[in-house]
């Protein structure tokens, strides 16, 4: 059988009678409908190329065509996508990116023994001053495409996102990021805000919806902290109601408006003062001064400056009450001869620090005799080479940086020690005063020196006068 022939009339006007092109209306796509396949029609692949291409200047399947041309009867009755153009890529819009969302969680602590602590169901969001709050990730350019037709289609460009801020924080002249002006609680607010605050407040009882907490500024509990939980601040922590068995730690000061009834457990410690209407089978700890307004009962009550008991009751009876510069009291013991031990010019803090540094004196000489002792041993060596090998020079050179740390270290460690040694020393100002009654079963304490008391007191200060310890009547 013989290929057909092409007739001698116009070659578009057989093509036009042979395919159908349709674009849409995006102007995307163009789809070639081959009408039913006739063998007394014969087309080249430059001719079918032609005809496209007086519709279509992007875009077009040159392959698929020529596809078209050696196998008609496998298109024939179909319509096919002959050519595609590029969509335009819209641009991302920009976005806000927080630096703390990742930092908060909530719900129970699991940790990595697998112990589940039902205490621990909340992280606050700290932040310290000049800490990266939230920054704004830039918008993308859109990428433009192009139709079929050869006509660019524009992208839309991303849109800017804008960060809003709240109290507390600093935004750049550029906007393009927010700093925190403060330590504190970050806090995004509903309309989009980020605010810093300096209080992390609990509107009643602590309990296992907020559970422990751990924060950077102030805390405020206006309810009770019953036992087992801990609160933790670097700045103050109030308490509105009563303390049970909890942990409370603050670097500055502790009030409780109520009190502390620990049953001998967990305790209070604050950087300053700790103040409280009564204290009961507690650990008590202060920077400064402890300031209770009825009682202190079978507690143990540490203060660095002075412990005061001098309003309402102003009893103190059981345990052990120990202050750096004085303690004072309404009564002291009771008519049952409550064993109560009072010691002044006790600085507990400091003590603990001297035995620190008692042991890294030791550490550091030692440190040091083998270090000279090494460089004793290279010095010998280039006097009898007259020079150290390369290997030992290094050796030289790192033991010489390391004898100047260590002797750098022992002197400061030696004029701390020195320090804290007159200061625990110099008792002879501490005093222990009673302004009603104090009864036997008390044992007051200055420094090495003992008093047992074993008679009824009034009105009287207590102190050490040289190696005994005296009192003298209370100035009205």
């Amino acid at each position: 059988m013989t290929d057909p022939v092409i007739p001698p009339h116009n070659q578009e006007t057989q093509l036009d009678q042979l395919f159908t092109i349709r674009l849409s209306e995006d102007g995307l796509f163009a789809y070639l409908l081959f009408h039913p396949y006739t063998a007394q029609y014969r087309f080249t692949y430059e001719q079918l190329l032609a005809f496209c291409q007086s519709s279509i200047q992007f875009g077009l399947h040159g392959e698929l065509l020529k596809r078209l041309v050696e196998e008609p009867q496998a298109f024939a009755g179909k319509e096919i996508t002959i050519a595609e153009g590029v969509p335009p890529v819209d641009g991302e819009n920009g976005s806000i990116q927080y630096e703390f969302l990742a930092k908060e969680r909530t719900g129970p602590k699991t940790t990595e023994d697998g112990y589940v602590d039902f205490h621990a169901v909340k992280e606050i969001a700290n932040v310290r001053q000049g800490q990266l709050l939230a920054q704004v990730i830039p918008p993308s350019k859109g990428i433009p495409g192009m139709s079929i037709s050869g006509v660019t289609l524009p992208a839309k460009e991303g849109k800017e996102a804008r960060l809003k801020p709240g109290k507390n924080v600093v935004i750049t002249e550029e906007r393009k990021a927010v700093y925190a002006a403060i330590d504190g609680q970050v806090n995004l607010s509903k309309d989009g805000r980020i605010h810093v605050f300096p209080v992390f407040e609990v509107k009643g009882d602590l309990d296992f919806d907020t559970g422990n907490i751990d924060f950077v500024g102030t805390v405020v509990i206006r309810g009770n902290v019953p036992a087992g939980f801990s609160i933790k601040a670097d700045g103050d922590i109030r308490i509105l109601g009563e303390v049970e068995g909890a942990i409370l730690e603050a670097m500055g000061s502790i009030q409780i408006k109520n009190g502390i009834v620990a049953n001998h457990k967990g305790y209070v410690k604050a950087g300053v003062d700790v103040t409280a209407s009564y204290i009961q089978e507690a650990i008590v700890e202060a920077g400064q001064d402890v300031i209770v307004k009825q009682s202190i009962m079978h507690s143990r009550v540490y203060a660095e400056r002075q412990v005061k008991c001098e309003s309402g009751k102003g009893l103190i009876v059981g345990g052990e009450i120990r202050a750096g510069e004085g303690i004072v009291a309404r009564i002291i013991g009771n008519e049952m001869t409550t064993v109560t031990v009072l010691e002044a010019g006790s600085h507990p803090r400091l003590r603990t620090r001297l035995q620190e540094l008692e042991k890294q004196l030791q550490f550091h000489q030692a440190q040091l005799d083998k270090v000279e002792k090494a460089l004793a041993i290279l010095q010998r060596i280039m006097t009898q080479l007259g020079e150290l090998p390369p290997d030992k020079q290094q050796m030289q050179i790192q033991l010489t940086h390391t004898k100047l740390q260590s002797e750098k270290l022992l002197s400061e460690f030696k004029d701390e020690y020195e320090m804290i040694s007159m200061k625990l020393e110099q008792i002879g100002t501490a005093s222990i005063s009673v302004i009603n009654t104090m009864y036997p079963g008390t044992r007051l304490v200055f420094g090495k020196y003992v008093r047992y008391i074993n008679t009824t007191f009034q009105h009287v200060r207590f102190y050490l006068n040289s190696t005994e310890i005296e009192f003298e009547p209370l100035r009205q």
